[in-house]
């Protein structure tokens, strides 16, 4: 993909409404346990939090780029046209560790552009931590460039893994490829 100049300005958006979002968030993580929870399914939630940090966020995109679209994890549902890029928004992802006060979750953002991400920020507030990529430009993490690991085989890495929580049913075939 060439880029235009796009992806980095989309990636410094993303960076904005990040924080934005955290800063909508920060509220409710200080008192987590008088947060109001409504189940959208079987242990999927959503909260107060997640509306208003997906508020702080689409301001953000909105002010920078009037005629992107959104597609948030919460709320409304968008017609994509194909044409126009659209951001996908997951204002706090992570919501079952943060209604139980467990500091692992994050506000996560991306730009899809003519079929693909090309754009994006990943922001864990507790650990002041900001993952921002664009396509072909690299990702880092606080300004600084990441590289993988230059091992090559299952005996030598390191392997971080969550289990889908809401199809608990599966879960011996999930630890099974662990055994």
């Amino acid at each position: 993909m060439r880029d235009d100049g796009n992806a980095q300005a989309w990636v410094r958006t993303a960076e904005r409404a990040a924080r934005a979002g955290w800063d909508a968030l920060r509220p409710y993580w200080e008192r987590t346990l008088a947060l109001e929870v409504s189940a959208k399914g079987t242990h999927d939630f959503v909260t107060e939090a997640d509306l208003a940090s997906q508020r702080a966020i689409a301001a953000v995109v909105s002010a920078e780029h009037p005629d992107h679209l959104l597609l948030g994890e919460e709320g409304e549902q968008v017609r994509l046209d194909g044409e126009r890029p659209v951001w996908i928004v997951d204002p706090l992802d992570g919501t079952t560790n943060f209604i139980h006060g467990n500091p692992v979750f994050g506000v996560s953002i991306g730009c899809w552009h003519d079929g693909r991400v090309v754009a994006g920020a990943v922001l864990d507030p507790l650990r002041g931590e900001l993952f921002t990529a664009r396509r072909g430009g690299g990702a880092f993490c606080n300004g600084r460039r990441l590289a993988v690991s230059s091992r090559d085989g299952l005996d030598d890495a390191l392997i971080g893994t969550g289990f889908p929580f809401r199809r608990i049913e599966r879960l011996e075939q999930y630890l099974g490829a662990f055994r």
